[in-house]
């Protein structure tokens, strides 16, 4: 009676189970990225807690950044569960490597597999180096899944010459036929449906994994031309709060910026924390030698120089001051967005010193509170011309401070020079925020 109890509670789990089939299904449809490799941690993370039966990737991407793709391809031979690739379209050179990595391959009609060779940003082949890693990687990755690992090599390498798939100089490119005809596909399907059925899952159930819209903000933030947008951010406010200190909204959109500029990279692998701490470290190194450090020297460039290495590195997948898994175009790009930021940095710098003082806004946005706790009183209040009027130095001028010119006290830079308070100096030009003084003698 117990043996026969025991067998029906077990037919009963068995049936259950097999009625609760789940399968989970998500797209990679953009270029290959960081953002695309969280989006497929978080999609795989969720198979595991539903106990998905198995996971299919549709795919349709011309590819991207290698060291993304060889992640993701980690996730997929690691997974617990089988994965399948539902190619609709492409799936060309990192899109080909994920597609590798998967138990089985099925395409729709007209699909295309292959070219695979490392290129830059201008499509351009990189050295042979990154040709070896590539054609090494993705043969592993085929012979893994027992596929054959010389066209995998062909793929990547048109040097390589494999039977009549193609001639020498061109990388193979297999369409739907060719790549069931050499075991590069299990066969030609229409639909998700269709790849159910050839994998016996007919009565599974289709769960779509879509990114949520926190995914969605932080793929936005690490487009690389708004990383340009938030370094100018950054830059550009530490510029001028130094110009103008106490005005706190430069400052306030500086730091906004930085969070902005850091959390997505962060959150991506890619930004670490000492990278982070680095940048910091370079702010404060940077105040010290405005502020504090008589001149312009190394603590002012030690200060660029983190500030500058820190932004750079938050963008790239170094371990600390390693670099072996950062590809060539990835390192390319990273140093053309804060260069090309930097540059436009200063230019717009200079062209905005000009009018940015004048403005009604900043006017009310600088020194507001800063005049009301103090006796200090500057042309936001005092009108009446103090050019070529002489004074005297109340703090060190490096290049900013205080000074008194008959009795009232005002913001003031020197021309660059450092001036000890109780200096004598006279002021050389003026606005409506600032005056500007040279020693006398």
């Amino acid at each position: 009676m117990k043996k026969l109890i025991l067998f029906l509670v077990t037919t009963i789990m068995l049936l259950e189970s097999h009625a609760q089939q789940n399968v989970l299904v998500f797209q990679l449809m953009d270029e290959i990225s960081p953002k695309t490799w969280r989006y497929t941690q978080k999609a795989f993370e969720k198979a595991h807690t539903l106990h998905a039966t198995a996971v299919i990737i549709q795919l349709n991407t011309y590819g991207g950044l290698l060291d993304a793709a060889d992640s993701i391809r980690s996730t997929i031979l690691n997974a617990e569960m089988p994965v399948y690739a539902y190619i609709n379209n492409n799936a060309a050179s990192a899109g080909a490597l994920i597609s590798l990595a998967c138990d089985s391959i099925f395409m729709h009609a007209g699909s295309t597999i292959g070219a695979a060779s490392v290129v830059n940003q201008n499509a351009e082949l990189l050295p042979d180096k990154y040709q070896s890693y590539m054609r090494g990687l993705m043969r592993s990755t085929a012979t893994q899944n027992h596929r054959r690992g010389d066209i995998a090599e062909a793929m990547v390498d048109g040097n390589i010459v494999v039977d009549s798939i193609n001639k020498k100089g061109q990388v193979i490119t297999l369409t739907t036929e060719e790549a069931i005809k050499y075991g590069y596909c299990e066969g030609k399907v229409n639909s998700l449906q269709e790849v159910l059925d050839r994998t016996h899952l007919r009565e599974a159930t289709l769960i779509y994994y879509e990114p949520t819209t926190l995914d969605k903000i932080l793929g936005i933030l690490n487009a690389p031309m708004l990383s340009g947008i938030l370094i100018l951010l950054i830059l550009g406010g530490i510029y001028f709060e130094f110009q103008h200190p106490g005005a706190m909204f430069p400052i306030g959109v500086s730091l906004i910026a930085s969070i902005l500029y850091f959390a997505p990279n962060y959150l991506d692998g890619l930004a670490a924390n000492w990278e982070i701490v680095m940048f910091f470290i370079g702010l404060i190194l940077l105040i010290l030698e405005i502020f504090v450090i008589p001149g312009f020297g190394v603590t002012g460039v030690t200060g660029i120089v983190f500030l500058i290495s820190s932004l750079v590195l938050a963008l790239l997948k170094n371990n600390y001051f390693n670099f072996d898994n950062v590809e060539n175009s990835s390192l390319n790009l990273a140093l053309k967005i804060v260069s090309l930021s930097f540059i436009l940095t200063i230019l717009l710098a200079i062209i905005a010193s000009r009018f940015i003082t004048s403005s009604n806004f900043f006017e009310k946005m600088a020194h507001t509170q800063t005049l009301a706790d103090s006796k200090l009183v500057n042309s936001l209040l005092h009108h009446e011309s103090v050019l070529n009027l002489r004074g005297v130095c109340i703090t060190d001028l490096k290049p900013q401070g205080k000074i008194s010119i008959q009795g009232t006290l005002y913001n003031a830079v020197s021309s660059g020079e450092f001036i000890e308070a109780q200096s004598e100096i006279e002021v050389y030009k003026e606005n409506s925020m600032m005056v500007w003084v040279k020693k006398i003698g």
